[in-house]
């Protein structure tokens, strides 16, 4: 919904060389190229980024190469001028009625209170307001917790708040929540019947997911979770299944798709792994092997589409090239509890502890006050990514999350997150051009996966440095 600032321009160093075994992956997003040649192919082709040729000389690649100059690569949009959020964030409340043994949401420290309807229905309103006037079309709101659920009223005055404006303005109201499943059969059937997309946590079969996720008085969720999942499906929302990958179900991936699509018939699956902290470590939970997550990754999804279910990770989940893959520089508006507003759904603490100001403004008596200079801030962060600059993931992953993986100040070097991450987007473009033969070679292969992982250096014209 951003007022898009377009940059193209002719850029080579766009263009990127990935060692897949006996043939290499030359990739370019930006002008959506991809093309398998032998490695003797590239170290010519990066030649020609320094010593540009005349065409038509003959020789097997010189097609490529004339695609690559013609070939004018498409830069995502920027936002630029007033804010339009892609969708309008409220968290109802911080608290949860689970004790997910890897939250990260500080739910089980949060204090007790709940959002104002008078907040939200000022937050939704505002949206209302701002979409129309910069000729959007969908009112999109979306709900974060903690467990959003556990107030339900304060998300039906939103719901309904949002359709009686939508209305009101000639907008189609949409709404996505995040939730544990943990809610009666009534509300159920409400997010059912009202919401376009449900974000429902489900990590497997029964025995790893109530070791995941135990409920706060140290009870499984699975039941609760499984019947919410039933409800839902059985509804006109789009049942997305969130799948926190640990080191203790990342060999079982493929199985786990298999039954969750017999089971539940989602739409989504959305395998996510598992972020450290000092809970889930004291519960003796780890983040997954990164080579193991995408194998599993690989299978699951090869299991998923057989069904007609996609599959999803959230670092590659993207329709095209961008600089963000999260709310910020989006300019997404979140609203807390107590009418606080940032780019971020994170507790403030987080992002204070990482050098960072996502704050945006505040609603106060029933107005919102958002400050354009901390719009425009969130703007540039995502723009400047060290880590990212010559790896041939930044214009699909773009960076992951700022508070995890790319806060200021992080390691220059890849993360088990960043290594897999390449992995799997190596595999996704080896399948796209119907070679997945060549992806479980790779994966296969500890030295193609060793050097592919921690290549300093993706871009065309450093392949004579390999």
């Amino acid at each position: 919904m951003c007022q898009e600032k377009m940059v193209n321009q002719r850029d080579s160093s766009e263009v990127y060389a990935i060692q897949t075994g006996p043939v290499s992956l030359v990739y370019s997003p930006l002008r959506r190229i991809s093309a398998l040649v032998n490695r003797a192919a590239v170290r010519e082709l990066s030649r020609f980024v320094s010593t540009p040729r005349l065409r038509g000389s003959g020789d097997s690649i010189d097609g490529l190469w004339r695609e690559i100059q013609e070939s004018e690569p498409v830069f995502p949009p920027q936002c630029a001028g007033p804010v339009q959020p892609a969708f309008l964030g409220l968290i109802p409340t911080r608290r949860c009625n689970g004790d997910c043994r890897y939250c990260d949401f500080g739910a089980g420290r949060a204090q007790p209170g709940r959002m104002d309807f008078r907040t939200a229905t000022a937050a939704v309103d505002w949206m209302a307001e701002t979409v129309g006037r910069g000729g959007g079309h969908h009112l999109d709101v979306h709900f974060f917790g903690g467990e959003p659920l556990i107030e339900p009223e304060v998300v039906e005055v939103a719901v309904h708040r949002a359709r009686l404006v939508a209305g009101q303005n000639g907008l189609t109201a949409r709404f996505e929540t995040a939730t544990n499943g943990v809610i009666g059969e009534e509300l159920a059937g409400f997010i059912g019947d009202y919401f376009h997309s449900v974000v429902l946590s489900m990590d497997g079969f029964p025995t790893i997911h109530n070791r995941h996720r135990p409920l706060a008085d140290g009870r499984g969720s699975f039941e609760a979770a499984g019947r919410t999942a039933a409800i839902i499906g059985g509804g006109s929302a789009s049942l997305c299944l969130r799948c926190c990958v640990s080191d203790q179900n990342v060999d079982s991936l493929p199985e786990i798709a298999a039954w969750f699509a017999e089971t539940f018939q989602p739409s989504i699956v959305n395998f996510e792994p598992l972020q450290s902290g000092p809970d889930s470590q004291a519960a003796g939970l780890f983040p997954p092997d990164p080579l193991r997550f995408a194998r599993g990754f690989l299978e699951a999804t090869r299991v998923l589409e057989g069904a007609g279910i996609e599959a999803a990770y959230g670092a590659l989940a993207s329709d095209g090239p961008r600089y963000t893959s999260c709310p910020l520089g989006r300019d997404v508006v979140i609203v807390s509890p107590d009418g606080r507003l940032a780019g971020c759904y994170q507790l403030e603490e987080r992002w204070r502890e990482r050098g960072l100001d996502l704050s945006l403004g505040e609603i106060r008596d029933g107005e919102v006050r958002i400050e354009q200079k901390s719009v425009e801030r969130l703007r540039q962060l995502v723009l400047d990514k060290p880590r990212c600059r010559n790896c041939f993931c930044r214009w699909e992953c773009a960076g992951s999350c700022h508070l995890a993986v790319t806060y200021p100040g992080s390691p220059p070097v890849y993360t088990d997150f960043c290594v897999q991450t390449r992995l799997i987007l190596a595999c996704q473009a080896l399948q796209a051009l119907g070679r997945p033969e060549i992806a479980d070679q790779l994966l296969g292969d500890p030295e193609n996966v060793a050097r592919l992982a921690h290549s300093p250096s993706d871009r065309l014209e450093d392949w004579a440095c390999d």
